[in-house]
């Protein structure tokens, strides 16, 4: 009888409370966006003709700073990044601090 006791506290104690709900947070943090992409505050990219810096009220404006990196095809490469090109002649590029991309030659 006492181990059916110890047995059944021990069962109560490590199953999960029904009662208890889990709620995922209704308020998300505030991001700027890019397509598909959400950037922080102050991240910097080449948009268009300009790089745009993410203000801290959550807008995009125009900035002289370099560029954080390169935006394409839905996605965000760092500067430096290399890759090859999406056309069929596999022609390797690389992200350029102004967040453009430029054709990237290999040192041989």
């Amino acid at each position: 009888m006492k181990r059916l006791i110890i047995a059944a506290a021990f069962m109560t104690l490590t199953m999960p409370t029904l009662a208890q709900e889990i709620h995922p947070p209704t308020d998300t943090q505030p991001r700027c966006w890019l397509g598909s992409a959400s950037f922080s505050p102050g991240a910097t990219v080449k948009a268009g003709n300009a790089v745009l810096e993410c203000s801290s009220d959550y807008h995009w404006i125009a900035t002289e700073q370099w560029s954080a990196g390169c935006y394409h095809s839905g996605a965000f490469f760092s500067t430096g990044a290399i890759q090859n090109s999406s056309n069929q002649q596999q022609v390797l590029t690389r992200c350029e601090p102004d967040g453009t991309w430029a054709i990237y030659t290999p040192e041989r």
